[in-house]
């Protein structure tokens, strides 16, 4: 029994002594890791120095020749598509603004997000046969969720491919059912009536139309002329129109004045009499006759007219206080 414990008790202190032997040599070799890691590192740049510099050049120049596959900015109002080399076009995702990196062997496409203007011009037919040239301006924009669709089955180019062909071929379409000289009345309807076929074709095609503008329509010389002069005649039939209206009134304006003068007339000659008269004809006589300015007055004979009196001939007629007192003196005198 003593054997049995001696041996026991020499084993568990061999065991003790070999695992602080392990925990030293852990901490030993962590110390000197980096020591190894350098050492190494020299070692391998001493064997290989040439090989490493030349690796570094080379990866220096695909990543400067692949920088704009990899490093992708899309801009203030725009969108990213991303295509992948395997796998296609992503028409679920749409890369909103910022910077993007992507494998330099997938592919994003910016499209322009905004309310854009695209102008044209081209010919058209009228009901009459007659070549009509038009400037039309269109503002739209693409659909932001369905760009990848966009992309996918039209692609950058979709104003030159759908937008443009569309809008005139709605324009063909509604113009060709009026007359040249009715399309300057009817712009409004053109326009309605192009707007809502061409609104539902290029939703179809993933765009949608904001506005359509037409800036000018050209006739030919002689339909010009011919509306020209159609306007001209029309003007002047209102003219006329207009001036028969103001004889009109005023031919009623000058019967309404006759029939005041009438009615004027009627009432002197039965209320005034000749008598009166020459009473307010005395009266004015006097005191036209009293003015300072005044040289002479000329009146007629006492029954049809006034008689002659003069401003001095006034101031006889009418004696001063001392004459009327002497007056009856002279009298008892004869």
């Amino acid at each position: 029994m003593d054997t049995i414990d001696i041996t026991a008790t020499s084993e568990s202190a061999e065991s003790s002594n070999n695992g602080r032997k392990n925990k030293r040599g852990f901490f030993n070799w962590l110390f000197n890791l980096p020591r190894t890691v350098i050492s190494n590192i020299k070692n391998t740049w001493k064997r290989n120095k040439l090989l490493i510099v030349s690796v570094f050049l080379l990866s220096l120049l695909s990543m400067a020749f692949l920088w704009k596959d990899i490093v992708v900015i899309i801009g203030p109002g725009e969108n990213g598509v991303l295509w992948r080399l395997l796998g296609g076009t992503d028409t679920k995702t749409v890369y909103g603004e910022g910077l993007r990196l992507v494998f330099p062997w997938n592919t994003i496409t910016t499209y322009n997000s905004r309310i854009q203007q695209v102008s044209d011009e081209f010919s058209v037919l009228s009901q009459d046969g007659l070549t009509i040239k038009l400037s039309v301006s269109t503002r739209y924009r693409p659909f932001i969720d369905q760009l990848g669709l966009l992309h996918k089955n039209i692609g950058p180019e979709y104003v030159e491919k759908i937008i443009k062909p569309e809008i005139e071929a709605q324009l063909r379409l509604v113009i060709g059912q009026y007359k040249p000289e009715e399309i300057y009345t009817s712009q409004g309807f053109i326009l309605q009536a192009a707007k809502q076929g061409a609104l539902g074709k290029l939703s179809e095609r993933y765009i949608l139309l904001d506005d359509l503008l037409i800036k000018s329509i050209i006739l030919p010389k002689e339909v010009e002329n011919s509306i020209e002069s159609k306007l001209k005649a029309q003007q002047m039939s209102q003219e006329m129109d207009y001036r028969l209206l103001t004889e009109t009134k005023e031919a009623d304006r000058k019967k309404i004045e006759a029939k005041g003068i009438e009615d004027f007339q009627r009432t002197i000659n039965g209320g005034i009499s000749e008598a009166y008269l020459n009473l307010k004809g005395i009266e004015a006589s006097l005191e036209l006759a009293k003015s300072p300015n005044t040289k002479v007055v000329i009146f007629g004979s006492r029954d049809q007219t006034l008689p002659l009196i003069s401003s001095s001939l006034l101031s006889d007629f009418n004696p001063t206080e001392t004459e009327k007192q002497s007056a009856p003196k002279a009298k008892n005198r004869k």
